[in-house]
């Protein structure tokens, strides 16, 4: 998956914006991105554990505060396969090519190659980026990744989101890195309410 097929940084790039932040989950398959997205926006619902069960985006509309209105992308895993799994790949790389951050999903304790590359790619792009180490319910919490998160300045975040643990402290982590045009984004609800809308 090359995510960035016009070269350049995203803050170069002539794309259309709105008051509404974009973030886009991506990783590998079967990391937990969709189970992640749901516990974000509260939701418990069921996920499949199919490999590769994702296959279009989905976005989910979702008031997170005290910040305000977000919209949140859930994509096909950044190692999909075949032809339409291709297809799927370039669908997600127009997402990630208007998105204001990305949370990059890893699970096993380990970052493979492909992760690597993606990151690099996103690294180079200078778009606010947040690694999340999902699954720490499974498997322990890898300080060989976070060690790589502090070497490239990258924010790291450990959560289970099948038992929620970790989700607060992701959203406290999302609201300190986003970008400063949408701090002061107004929210759509009162503070004691949360709203998550799927399209």
């Amino acid at each position: 998956m090359v995510l960035d097929p016009e070269g350049g940084s995203m803050s170069n790039r002539q794309t259309a914006r709105s008051s509404r932040l974009v973030i886009t989950l991506l990783g590998r398959r079967n990391v937990g991105k969709s189970l992640l997205l749901n516990a974000l926006c509260g939701q418990v619902s069921s996920v499949s554990s199919q490999e590769g069960a994702t296959t279009d985006p989905v976005l989910k509309h979702y008031e997170l505060l005290p910040l305000g209105p977000v919209t949140f992308y859930d994509t096909v895993g950044t190692d999909d396969s075949g032809e339409l799994g291709l297809l799927r790949v370039q669908a997600s790389k127009k997402i990630v090519s208007r998105s204001d951050m990305i949370i990059f999903v890893v699970a096993g304790g380990r970052l493979t190659t492909g992760d690597m590359q993606e990151l690099e790619l996103l690294l180079r792009q200078k778009v606010p980026l947040i690694l999340v180490q999902n699954k720490i319910d499974l498997h322990p919490v890898s300080q060989e990744i976070e060690q790589f998160c502090r070497l490239y300045g990258i924010a790291c975040q450990a959560v289970s989101a099948r038992q929620g643990r970790g989700i607060d402290a992701l959203k406290a982590t999302l609201i300190s890195h986003v970008p400063d045009s949408f701090q002061h984004a107004p929210p759509l609800v009162s503070s004691g309410r949360r709203r998550c809308e799927q399209s």
